[in-house]
C-alpha cells in the first residue's frame, strides 16, 4: 500500500521511515501560522501557532496540471464559531513568540 502525506511547517523529522521525499506546493494556497495548537507545540493556558493552509489566488506554483488525484485533504476555516483553534493573523513579534512555545512534544 502506498501513503503519501504532506507535511507542512517543520516536520522534516516524521519519527518514521520513508521510501521517497518529495518536495512540491498546492497551487493558490500559502502557509499560515493562524491556528492555535494546544497539544503539541502549546498548551490550553498557553496556546502556541501552528501552521495551515488558506486559499489564496496566486500563491507559489504555476502548474495546470496536478501531481497528485484523488486524495484526502484538510484545511482550516477561518470561521471563528466553527473552528475555536482559529486566531486569525498576528503582528511578526507576537506570532514568532506563539511559535516558540513549548508544549507536551516540543521543548525548543
Amino acid at each position: 500500500m502506498v501513503f503519501w502525506f504532506l507535511a507542512t511547517g517543520h516536520l522534516w523529522n516524521p519519527g518514521f521511515e520513508v521510501d521517497e521525499k518529495v518536495i512540491g506546493f498546492i497551487k493558490d494556497y500559502r502557509r499560515v501560522f493562524d491556528l492555535a495548537c494546544i497539544d503539541h507545540r502549546g498548551t490550553p493556558e498557553r496556546p502556541a501557532r501552528t501552521c495551515t493552509l488558506e486559499k489564496y489566488e496566486g500563491a507559489e506554483g504555476d502548474s495546470d496540471q496536478p501531481f497528485l488525484t484523488g486524495v484526502i485533504v484538510f484545511t482550516s476555516t477561518p470561521d471563528k464559531i466553527s473552528n475555536k483553534y482559529y486566531l486569525g493573523p498576528a503582528l511578526w513579534r507576537t506570532w514568532l513568540a506563539k511559535l516558540q512555545r513549548h508544549g507536551p512534544c516540543v521543548q525548543q
